[in-house]
């Protein structure tokens, strides 16, 4: 990417009740955020009913990844 040129940034909503597993998502796009000329912010939740309380208060993100089961 040419010096000076902006990145677009992506949220992404990352959900998983494993912490390891969440954090190599997150370490994955960070580390190839460079070579694909885009920014990743990135939010980790544990539970399925945290993000869904984020997304009732107004909270938004282009991409998710969903890795658990949400019951009823």
């Amino acid at each position: 990417m040419p010096k000076g040129e902006v990145m677009n940034t992506y949220r992404i909503a990352i959900c998983d009740d494993e912490s390891l597993t969440c954090q190599e998502i997150k370490d994955i796009l960070v580390n190839n955020s460079h070579q694909i000329g885009v920014n990743f912010d990135t939010e980790i939740f544990y539970t399925g009913e945290s993000l869904i309380e984020n997304i009732r208060c107004g909270a938004a993100w282009g991409i998710f990844s969903c890795l658990i089961q949400i019951t009823e």
